[in-house]
């Protein structure tokens, strides 16, 4: 005679809490590994038509995921390089820039006292006040970005070697999964792989195409008129646009400031 243990309810919930406590307190200790990981996974997944293309067209597959990965470099130094000259040309014309703020801060101040009967020594008060806490924000966030390099410098340079490995590793991963599931349900399997590898490669290309489309629109709407720093305004648009709702505000207040 068999008897069957039922497992209280309090007991379960007290497990499943434990559980996810466990699972997230793994997450955020690992997180230096496992947020490359899963930036490496996404880029695979998108560059392995690629890859599967030069394998089909007899290309060595560690020379094509090589080859690959390479160019992917090769473009993006390219871009970072080509956005790092109207970096520097935008820092080396930044106080001129300040001055002209200056001036146009001071022309509303007297706009203001003059419309709204405010006291000009009022204005400046919270003009100044507001001043320090920009300044003090600034600074604290710099430093944190100073700190924040090192990690990085890290996660740029697992994320090739992790991209390598996932491509190389991609029969092996595969072979894995359909060890965990019964033979009969193989198809079902690589069916649901191959909607999700779909599925997560049209979007991040749709997102890729739709920012390279608002950059070079904005680029070539800011050169037309005539406003500086067009190329980096417009690439800075593209990926604030990716920001849900307020992204597009961010990124044409940026031209509208220059413009000022």
């Amino acid at each position: 005679m068999s008897t069957s243990f039922k497992v209280p309810f309090y007991a379960r919930t007290a497990l499943i809490c434990i559980g996810l406590f466990a699972f997230i307190s793994v997450l955020y200790i690992a997180q230096n590994i496992i947020v490359p990981f899963i930036y490496a996974t996404l880029i695979a997944i998108v560059l392995s038509p690629i890859v599967n293309f030069l394998v089909r067209n007899k290309v060595n597959r560690v020379l094509a995921i090589a080859i690959t990965i390479i160019i992917v470099c090769l473009v993006s130094v390219s871009i970072i390089a080509l956005l790092s000259v109207q970096v520097t040309r935008l820092s080396e014309s930044f106080p001129r820039l300040i001055g002209k703020f200056n001036t146009l801060l001071q022309q509303t101040e007297g706009w203001v006292s003059e419309h709204f009967k405010i006291s000009a020594s009022r204005i400046q008060g919270w003009v100044e006040l507001t001043n320090v806490e920009i300044i003090t924000r600034f600074r604290l966030l710099v430093g944190q970005t100073l700190i924040n390099m090192g990690s990085v410098l890290v996660i740029l340079v697992l994320i090739p070697v992790y991209v390598f490995m996932l491509l190389f590793y991609q029969p092996l991963l595969i072979e894995f999964i359909h060890k965990l599931f019964r033979a009969n349900k193989l198809d079902a399997v690589d069916e649901v792989l191959a909607a999700t590898k779909r599925l997560i490669r049209s979007y991040l290309v749709g997102l890729l195409t739709e920012a390279l489309i608002v950059a070079i629109l904005d680029s070539t709407s800011l050169l037309i008129l005539g406003i500086d720093y067009a190329i980096l305004l417009g690439a800075i648009g593209a990926l604030l646009n990716v920001i849900p709702y307020v992204g597009g505000l961010l990124g044409a207040s940026l031209p509208i400031l220059i413009a000022l």
